[in-house]
């Protein structure tokens, strides 16, 4: 059995508690890499740095705006009014999601089976 993981990153807007949340708009994705096991046999997750949350592709601060507006409001438009790029507060970029594939053989058929683990995270402050 083999098992990888990956992660996702997305743009929040906060307003010093609630936050918006564009888990639906675009992300940065890293690249799949190999789980170790410990002497027990467990898999053990991979650990990220503070780099690593914010990775995200290059975006025009317009394009953020008009999706913000679009899906938080005006309220939450207004915020940004000085923000120049995404990890600007009130905007931030973080972890949203990781993945786990999981590949293995079925023993009856001997066919690969993989299977996909998505486990969301919540974002803001």
């Amino acid at each position: 059995m083999k098992i990888e993981q990956c992660y996702e990153t997305s743009v929040t807007i906060m307003n010093e508690g609630p936050h918006c949340d564009l888990t639906d708009w675009k992300h940065f994705y890293s690249d799949w890499k190999s789980l170790q096991t410990n002497k027990k046999g467990q898999f053990i997750c991979n650990k990220y740095s503070e780099k690593d949350y914010e990775k995200f592709p290059e975006i025009s601060i317009e394009d953020l705006k008009q999706k913000v507006k679009e899906q938080c409001g005006e309220e939450w438009f207004n915020l940004l009014d000085k923000v120049k790029i995404p990890t600007e507060y009130p905007s931030g970029v973080s972890i949203s999601r990781y993945f786990l594939r999981i590949t293995g053989q079925d023993k009856n058929k001997g066919e690969t089976v993989t299977k996909l683990i998505i486990i969301e995270t919540p974002m803001g402050c």
